[in-house]
């Protein structure tokens, strides 16, 4: 791989430590070995939604109209895009992790039926709208499960 496509987060662990770390030498060969079935990339859940961004990182977010994103739940992140898209890494426009995250029915919003709320560690509020009451249960169950801070 050229040293641009590269995993962020192994980037600055190796700008850090040196390229020769063992631990770091160990994770990037593991991220490219595409043979071995991996949890992350199992979909939990995925289904056309609408998003509003009431809060990010705990500041009054400035575009808190409802747009239609298409979601996908891997692991403990949600991915939000404009649409569905076939190929998993293009699906990280907006990532947004749901470890630590609640989430529930936001009861105290009235203006749209089968919105759910969910608040993120990191102080990032997002109300959600799904197509009806069945899928609002569905997603808040499945955040749920995949919101444990200590599994893997």
């Amino acid at each position: 791989k050229t040293p641009n496509k590269r995993n962020p987060s192994i980037k600055k662990l190796k700008s850090f430590f040196g390229e020769g770390t063992p631990r770091i030498v160990e994770a990037s060969e593991k991220s490219q070995d595409s043979a071995s079935p991996s949890r992350l990339y199992d979909i939990a859940r995925e289904g056309q939604l609408y998003c509003k961004v009431e809060a990010k990182d705990g500041k009054r977010a400035s575009d808190r109209s409802w747009k239609p994103v298409y979601g996908v739940l891997k692991a403990h992140v949600l991915y939000l895009s404009k649409e569905k898209k076939d190929s998993p890494t293009s699906m990280e426009e907006h990532p947004i992790s749901i470890k630590s995250a609640i989430v529930d029915i936001a009861y105290d919003y009235t203006k749209k039926k089968n919105v759910f709320r969910l608040c993120t560690y990191s102080g990032s509020e997002y109300l959600l709208q799904a197509p009806d009451t069945k899928a609002m249960l569905d997603w808040i169950s499945v955040i749920q499960a995949n919101n444990n801070p200590d599994a893997d």
